[in-house]
């Protein structure tokens, strides 16, 4: 084994992949397949190196932000009040329930954005509302495809939220549902979607056909 006194610098290097500013995304990721490269030296038209562009930056500019184990947001959490947080997408679910004694389950998801998106089973909007064992949670903000922010509301409807209904005071089931806009669709109590099923206006559901 080579100790770290005999490793020579030049022995590491290996010649840089260089292109010009004008250069497509798709030509590049091209260049990257090609030849096995993460990264490339970006030159302007006088030969001077403007900066270096990685597989991740194409690959974000794809399909959103990319996020490793590295990557903590500035303001994870945020309290609104004592039953209400602001949680940043990124937020890791076990934290979550360690600090608001939740027992959101682990083993599918690692974000709280993650959780929401996989109940959704759709591209996030902002107003979006799943329900997960009685606990609200609300897409506050998105970026494409990704969830920036979700509000978690842990209040759980009592005798007051229309009492053996399963619907709370807002008209929305409890448990067993999750509402996009105006629409609402079945799910388990477990938080897994199920095969998808026709949706319909939440306002009118009373009225549906059985």
């Amino acid at each position: 084994k080579r100790g770290k006194d005999k490793v020579v610098v030049q022995d590491l290097l290996r010649p840089a992949h260089l292109v010009p500013q004008s250069k497509s995304l798709a030509g590049l990721l091209s260049d990257f397949r090609r030849s096995k490269s993460h990264m490339a030296l970006v030159m302007d038209e006088y030969g001077s190196l403007t900066g270096i562009v990685t597989l991740e930056d194409l690959i974000e500019e794809i399909v959103g932000e990319i996020d490793d184990e590295h990557d903590r947001p500035e303001q994870p959490m945020e309290r609104i009040s004592d039953n209400h947080v602001r949680v940043d997408g990124k937020f890791p679910i076990d934290e979550l329930n360690d600090n608001l004694g939740l027992d959101l389950p682990t083993e599918d998801y690692h974000t709280i954005g993650g959780f929401v998106f996989g109940i959704l089973g759709q591209q996030p909007h902002e107003g979006d509302v799943v329900r997960h064992d009685g606990i609200r949670f609300e897409v506050t903000e998105t970026d494409g495809p990704r969830i920036v922010h979700v509000d978690v509301i842990t209040h759980k409807p009592d005798a007051a939220d229309n009492p053996g209904t399963g619907t709370s005071a807002d008209g929305s089931q409890a448990n067993g549902t999750f509402n996009t806009g105006s629409n609402s669709y079945d799910r388990d109590r477990d938080g897994k979607s199920p095969p998808f099923r026709a949706s319909f206006d939440a306002s009118s559901s009373a009225d549906a056909p059985h």
